[in-house]
């Protein structure tokens, strides 16, 4: 073979790699894009998951608190100083002196 055919051989072996790097690549891209879409619906699935349990968490202290009011183990007013209390450990709104 003369030195064009060769060459010309050699060019079409290398763009059929091109082309199935190329194709293996996209694929590659979908993959990951598939996985990112996921990623995010796992995401936004745990956050309402773990919005859940903050609410059941507060109905159970809640709960609490009204059965202790009930029963005589706390009163009102002693509610109410844990709660200032719990404000001062925290950020307080501000207060006037």
């Amino acid at each position: 073979m003369d030195f064009h055919a060769e060459t010309e051989k050699r060019k079409e072996r290398h763009l059929g790699q091109i082309g199935e790097l190329s194709y293996r690549r996209y694929l590659a891209s979908k993959a990951i894009e598939e996985s990112e879409r996921l990623i995010e619906e796992l995401d936004r699935e745990i956050g309402r998951n773990e919005a859940a349990l903050r609410e059941a968490d507060q109905a159970q202290r809640n709960f609490d608190t009204y059965l202790a009011i009930k029963e005589g183990a706390l009163t009102t007013d002693q509610l109410a100083q844990a709660i200032r209390d719990g404000q001062t450990e925290g950020e307080t709104p501000d207060k006037e002196e």
